[in-house]
């Protein structure tokens, strides 16, 4: 069993001609904490819902990553 986690994922997009421009894209998945790391590396800021509401982790067979409608 793999452990999953509720995050919030969230970066900041520029605009492609207005430099003080742009739009933040975010998400809530749920996805190992393995892939979490790999988001934040790619410069997006994680928030683990699952830490601070002290949520159980889900635990699915294999590796998911899954948005909150899919679920």
């Amino acid at each position: 069993m793999i452990e999953h986690r509720l995050y919030s994922i969230e970066r900041f997009e520029p605009h492609s001609r207005v430099a003080s421009a742009g739009s933040v894209r975010d998400k809530l998945l749920i996805m190992t904490p393995k892939r979490a790391t790999w988001y934040a590396l790619q410069g997006y800021n994680i928030f683990d819902y699952s830490a601070s509401l002290e949520m159980d982790p889900i635990y699915y067979e294999e590796e998911h990553e899954r948005t909150m409608d899919q679920v």
